[in-house]
């Protein structure tokens, strides 16, 4: 099981996502199967960064790698634009402090040989691991992540 780094790392860069937005626009079913051990629940982090103003300001920290935590991020904004809702928050730790990322920017970007990567205009610096993205061959149709069983 992934774990969060110590609260004195100063290296590491991570996302988050707001918990509040994340419990109301992410259906169920998704945070099961696409959030399941990829977030630290048992912890949240206080986002308020005007306390007068904001009370749902609570984030919980991705404990995957950063290309897979920025790749979720933006399919659930999105889904947001899609359904019309407004972007889903998150927030991104470079060394030591946080801050909320602005609702346009998109953080990872397919190139030309078809692997997505951080956008390197707002990971400049980080060279991260790169995933293909390209969906594993499966037999038979998937309804979301469950084969259907097709021998009858």
């Amino acid at each position: 099981m992934p774990t969060l780094p110590s609260k004195n790392d100063t290296t590491e860069v991570r996302l988050a996502i707001n918990l509040f937005d994340l419990h109301d626009r992410v259906p169920v079913v998704m945070r099961q199967k696409l959030l399941a051990g990829r977030l630290d629940l048992k912890r949240h982090i206080d986002m308020r960064f005007d306390r007068a103003k904001e009370a749902d300001e609570a984030a919980v920290v991705f404990v995957c790698p950063l290309l897979e935590a920025a790749i979720i991020c933006d399919w659930i904004r999105s889904n947001d634009r899609a359904s019309g809702d407004y972007p889903t928050r998150l927030y991104i730790k470079r060394k030591v402090s946080w801050t909320r990322i602005p609702s346009y920017v998109i953080l990872t970007e397919v190139g030309d040989d078809g692997k997505c990567r951080l956008n390197p205009e707002e990971f400049s610096g980080f060279s991260g691991s790169i995933l293909p993205l390209v969906a594993p061959k499966v037999k038979g149709p998937v309804i979301l992540g469950t084969r259907i069983d097709q021998s009858n």
